[in-house]
């Protein structure tokens, strides 16, 4: 149960920011800078992307590891807006501490959602709109992830043993209903969309600048919570220097957390509502600590508006049970042609200097 409900939170909360949400500036102006949208038509950014994930759990650990090289194609520039194709290949997935059994299942999973490419559309001043081959998209997927969702079952069931109550027949029907409304809900539009366009969100979000130099702004913002469930209300507080080493060079910071006290009470129905009766969470048994916390970083080249690196951190606490992602992407033939930092001296994206 534990790790059904860190994972459900960290799938509410993957959309990025709210719309209309209140901004409070710094108190002392500075010059603001401006950066261009780099959407071209015809013009290709070709990243390294790399996912991590670790859980941890009393006993447990586990942690795994995605890589890909995915390529950011514009189709269609205009008054109306941008068409972007998010295209991946080359997509690895591996255990780097835990059970492997589901290694040998991903790769083909992967290899189908290659396939076909993401197309994100945006506003003209380069704000999300949404995706739009989003349904087939969600066809594909729930094909793509019904060996994986399989695989994991048995794996389950085999761990569990005898320790639950009810005979295996029981537990096999249970755990079946479980994952058939576990999967029928992660592969809709509308969860696949958020879970999809962290990335795509948080770039749109920021890109465009419009923020004064070396200033932190906060913002009481909600991150959209997919399953129809309330909103999580979050804090957000970013800003944006340029680099004393170069001017061409933007960074873009940001930390995110939702308010835990809301946060747990909005996440037993929550549960219901993407698991299904069959996996109930009782109010009395959302612990005290629950907690998601989001930190990102963005390095922007100034003249082109081109994202050269890209970081998102997650942490998610749910009792004793936590979870951290993080995702990277760097921009391999155009820019500056940076590198990450060591990362055995990187704790986190408020640590990471670009080089």
């Amino acid at each position: 149960m534990r790790r059904a409900a860190i994972l459900l939170l960290s799938l509410c909360c993957a959309g990025a920011f709210a719309q209309g949400a209140t901004d409070t500036p710094p108190a002392n102006p500075a010059p603001v800078i401006h950066l261009p949208l780099p959407w071209k038509v015809g013009q290709v950014l070709r990243y390294a992307f790399e996912n991590t994930d670790a859980k941890q759990s009393p006993g447990k650990r586990e942690r795994t590891r995605l890589t890909s090289i995915t390529e950011l194609r514009t189709q269609r520039a205009d008054k109306d807006g941008f068409d972007v194709q998010w295209a991946s290949h080359d997509t690895a997935y591996k255990t780097l501490e835990g059970n492997a059994a589901l290694d040998a299942v991903m790769a083909p999973a992967m290899a189908q959602m290659e396939q076909i490419p993401m197309v994100v559309v945006l506003e003209a001043d380069g704000a999300y709109r949404s995706i739009r081959n989003i349904d087939q998209l969600s066809e594909r997927m729930r094909v793509a992830m019904a060996p994986v969702a399989k695989a994991s079952l048995e794996a389950g069931l085999q761990a569990a043993g005898t320790a639950q109550a009810g005979s295996a027949e029981e537990q096999r029907a249970q755990a079946e209903a479980v994952l058939k409304t576990y999967l029928d809900n992660i592969t809709s539009p509308k969860l696949l969309e958020a879970t999809a366009t962290r990335q795509v969100r948080n770039i749109a979000f920021f890109n465009a600048g419009g923020l004064e130099d070396d200033a932190w702004y906060t913002m009481e913002t909600e991150l959209p919570n997919p399953t129809g469930g309330a909103a999580f209300p979050a804090k957000l507080e970013y800003g944006l220097w340029v680099s004393e080493d170069d001017p061409e060079d933007v960074y873009i910071r940001w930390t995110s957390t939702i308010d835990p006290v809301k946060g747990a009470a909005a996440l037993a129905d929550t549960v219901r509502r993407l698991f299904g009766d069959g996996l109930a969470l009782a109010p009395e048994d959302v612990p005290k600590q629950v907690a998601i916390e989001d930190a990102g970083l963005m390095l922007v080249h100034r003249p082109t508006g081109m994202v050269e690196m890209y970081e998102d951190e997650r942490t998610t606490t749910f009792g004793e049970t936590k979870n951290y992602e993080r995702t990277r992407m760097r921009l391999l033939d155009a820019g500056h042609g940076h590198e990450w930092a060591d990362e055995s001296n990187v704790k986190s994206a408020k640590d990471v200097e670009a080089g």
